[in-house]
């Protein structure tokens, strides 16, 4: 499972994709830990999480790592991830954390 945050002060936008890369859902959420709990209760502790390191990011960072106990959160460069069309974003993050995936298991 694939899950992109892209981050914002008051909200996160938050799209979850299947190993195959099928959307499963693309969802704002408030930028609260209470709402970003509930939001992120039914998906696995293992799923490849990708954000981008925004003047927010920390907060959010910290949480799922080490409130909600994430595994496998990377953050993205906004200035890359800006640059690439809205509607190939999901495509692209989905690329990327194959890409880790497959990068730490060839070189661990």
């Amino acid at each position: 499972m694939y899950v992109g945050i892209d981050l914002h002060k008051k909200f996160l936008q938050v799209a979850v994709m299947d190993n195959d890369g099928k959307l499963l859902q693309n969802k704002k959420v408030d930028n609260i830990h209470e709402s970003i709990k509930k939001h992120f209760a039914d998906i696995s502790l293992y799923a490849n999480i990708v954000m981008e390191s925004s003047s927010v990011w920390y907060s959010t960072y910290r949480f799922l790592t080490d409130e909600l106990g994430y595994k496998n959160v990377t953050l993205s460069n906004p200035y890359l991830t800006k640059a690439i069309a809205a509607s190939k974003i999901l495509r692209v993050i989905y690329w990327m954390l194959k890409e880790r995936r497959e990068f730490v298991q060839n070189y661990s």
